[in-house]
């Protein structure tokens, strides 16, 4: 997820060398500037296949989801789902999301950002896909590979630290092990976790998207008030005094 178009620990989230060092990009050539430009133009979309199923008698279900300028994926939790994302930490953490911050991020790396999201019930429902206008692409996969990729993110969430919300998203973020670069953002996670599951989704360059199946996308409704979520990103800038996840 690019803090551009969509997106803190005890520790806060990592700032650049110098004030000055997120602004460089305007000291480069032009035909350098140029290039960046054109590579985010011709970001592109991709489409998530599974070549060989799983038996149905060893598979359940797991969703892509798939919304402008933001890719996850849903895994079963219980009588629920948790929702897994990845993003620059400093715009998941603390709404860092000036312009200067988000040339920073598409010339170098920086801290990447782990995100989680607890949802009850049918995903559809939940206030925050409502208000997101999250779309859904359902994929079978094996459950015992679905197992072992929530244990390992699970395992790198609790090793995060005291998460921060992100009152956008209705996510808890801890830094992530790998880091955030316009060569790996939330499409590029999103498809090494498909990866595990036998779901391929080839996000070769910048890849802005993924989206599944057609025909097979199922959108949640839109919110019933407007307001859902908009008095609770207002202020997003740092971690809403209610943002205590489930």
């Amino acid at each position: 997820m690019h803090p551009m178009n969509h997106h803190q620990t005890a520790a806060g989230p990592q700032s650049p060398r110098s004030g000055r060092a997120q602004y460089k990009f305007w000291s480069l050539r032009p035909a350098v500037q140029a290039s960046f430009l054109v590579g985010m133009l011709c970001s592109c979309v991709v489409r998530a296949v599974q070549p060989a199923p799983p038996p149905p008698d060893r598979s359940t279900t797991v969703y892509l989801l798939s919304e402008e300028g933001h890719t996850g994926i849903l895994l079963p939790h219980g009588d629920g789902w948790v929702e897994w994302a990845f993003g620059d930490y400093a715009w998941y953490a603390a709404g860092r999301g000036d312009l200067g911050w988000g040339l920073y991020t598409a010339m170098r790396a920086t801290t990447g950002g782990l995100a989680r999201r607890a949802v009850g019930g049918d995903p559809l429902l939940d206030p925050w896909s409502r208000a997101r206008g999250t779309v859904l692409f359902p994929y079978p996969a094996d459950r015992d590979a679905v197992a072992r990729l929530a244990a390992r993110l699970e395992a790198e969430f609790r090793a995060g630290g005291q998460p921060s919300f992100n009152p956008l998203f209705g996510f808890h973020v801890v830094p992530a092990h790998a880091p955030y670069s316009m060569w790996f953002n939330c499409t590029d996670a999103a498809a090494t976790w498909l990866a595990e599951l036998g779901i391929e989704a080839p996000t070769r360059g910048i890849c802005a998207r993924i989206l599944g199946r057609p025909g097979t996308e199922l959108a949640a409704p839109p919110p019933d008030d407007g307001e859902l979520v908009r008095d609770r990103v207002r202020a997003f800038g740092g971690v809403a005094a209610d943002g205590r996840g489930r």
